[in-house]
């Protein structure tokens, strides 16, 4: 507002308020050296040229196949192999646990893209880190393209008695890219 065109009211609202004419029932101004209509020229000539450039794509899930511990099965590898190019964010893994002695700890040893350890030293975490209700747990892995396999690794200490079992199910989840 213009100094020129400003007038004090005494009192309205208490506080003594600079009102100019524009407030009290003028025609609105235009708006000078506001950003131009459509932006950048060469922000708008890349979105002409690679239309989904820069956008992620959507979360999908990619499922391992379940495995299972049992008396004789003291180790696992589960692997999958992505049909499009995916980038896993999220790792779920969900055990049931069947009979007394299934009491063991199940701990997560590797994840693997392709050929690409996704830990960045040797050794093993629990299971339950990679729990559907744990938080704070984004990965940024390597993209698996179509074809490479993607191998999740679990152990598990303490044994288990025949016919007792713990079986293991596993999904990444994260975006599929084009």
């Amino acid at each position: 507002m213009d100094p020129e065109d400003a007038i004090v009211l005494a009192g309205y609202g208490g506080y003594g308020e600079e009102v100019g004419f524009d407030d009290i029932g003028a025609a609105p101004r235009r708006r000078r050296g506001g950003m131009r209509r459509g932006g950048n020229p060469l922000v708008r000539r890349m979105a002409q040229v690679a239309p989904d450039a820069g956008q992620v794509g959507l979360d999908q899930v990619m499922p391992f196949p379940n495995g299972s511990f049992t008396s004789l099965v003291t180790s696992l590898n589960l692997t999958a192999q992505p049909q499009r190019k995916f980038q896993l964010s999220r790792l779920v893994i969900d055990t049931a646990r069947i009979g007394a002695t299934a009491t063991g700890l199940v701990q997560v040893t590797n994840l693997v893209v392709g050929a690409e350890p996704q830990f960045v030293n040797t050794g093993a975490v629990p299971q339950s880190m990679f729990g559907a209700t744990a938080v704070g747990i984004h990965l940024r892995a390597n993209a698996a393209r179509p074809g490479v396999t993607v191998t999740l690794s679990l152990s598990l200490t303490g044994g288990l008695t025949a016919p007792d079992t713990i079986v293991v199910s596993a999904a990444a989840v994260g975006p599929a890219l084009a």
